[in-house]
């Protein structure tokens, strides 16, 4: 197939990025490289650009595509909650001259990279599909709001689409970088052990086991292989969880980052911050279903990959 996709300078759109080359794929990356790297994309085109430049993307859709993977988006919730005009544009008005330019140059599938936040904070642990969606930060409301552009060019242009909505990604993949101002807990527990200045841990009064905040860890190279199983199953217009549906307490994988690590992680309790739900556990039986994929690594697996891959940068 012809490929664009959409932040695939960036960590998980690097990785898929180049899962779609070693299947054979013939990719283009469309990225401003404001958290992105031109050398995560190994061998496919890369076009600098933004998606709020509709001039851009109307160039853009000179080649013709068969799929599109849209990644491209800014993803800090603490941000948002700080810059939410920020996010509504870059994520929601760039998700919208992507999808309005390309179906009107017949371009008509697309996955889309949403996210957890969209069910806010859950009435029941693990969460299917099917649960209230009720985002508590300007971050997922931006990504509900692009689940129902694609709702909405389904009915009227035909679009076909899946969206896939990820839990906690953590992991790793040899030579393509992660950029060092994420917010992801394991870059941010190995600065804290590297600089000895504690990381800061947000909540310790949550209704969980330790009172700290209850996340669902997945490898971010079995995310990424979920696009490629999920590229001939677009037609199914759903939006799909990719989970472990194990939750795991800031406090447990700050335990099982400092054994990797063969170090402790240094940190210090904060007040809750804004924006951040109690506990958020995926069910993913629709994603077995539907594609055929689950996830398969333990935390021990994914930290001690995500612990190797970082030290390597």
């Amino acid at each position: 197939m012809k490929v664009l996709i959409t932040g695939g300078a960036g960590w998980i759109g690097g990785i898929t990025t180049r899962l779609f080359e070693e299947a054979g794929h013939d990719v283009v990356v469309f990225d401003n490289l404001s958290t992105g790297f031109e050398h995560n994309v190994k061998t496919s085109q890369l076009v600098q650009g933004d998606l709020r430049d509709i001039v851009a993307v109307e160039q853009l859709f000179k080649t013709s595509f068969d799929l599109i993977v849209h990644f491209a988006a800014k993803l800090d919730i603490g941000e948002s909650t700080r810059e939410p005009r920020l996010y509504y544009d870059n994520n929601t008005t760039g998700s919208l001259n992507l999808i309005d330019i390309a179906v009107k140059n017949d371009v008509k599938k697309i996955i889309f990279s949403s996210s957890a936040t969209v069910y806010g904070e859950p009435d029941a642990i693990p969460i299917p599909e099917s649960a209230p969606l009720r985002p508590i930060n300007p971050y997922g409301h931006s990504k509900l709001m692009v689940e129902q552009l694609l709702l909405s060019y389904e009915k009227t242009h035909g679009l076909e689409w899946l969206a896939f909505r990820y839990f906690n990604p953590i992991g790793a993949y040899d030579g393509i970088h992660q950029n060092p101002s994420v917010s992801n807990i394991v870059p941010v527990a190995l600065r804290a052990i590297k600089s000895g200045q504690p990381m800061q841990v947000y909540g310790d009064d949550y209704d969980t086991t330790d009172g700290t905040g209850v996340r669902d860890y997945i490898d971010v190279v079995e995310i990424a292989r979920a696009h490629l199983m999920g590229a001939d199953r677009v037609g199914a217009c759903r939006a799909i969880n990719l989970g472990s549906g194990s939750g795991y307490s800031v406090l447990q994988i700050l335990a099982a980052i400092g054994k990797a690590a063969g170090q402790e992680v240094p940190y210090e309790l904060h007040k809750r911050r804004s924006g951040d739900a109690a506990a958020v556990v995926a069910s993913s039986h629709l994603a077995q279903d539907l594609i055929g994929w689950r996830a398969g690594s333990s935390l021990d697996q994914m930290v001690q990959r995500a612990v190797a891959g970082l030290d390597k940068e």
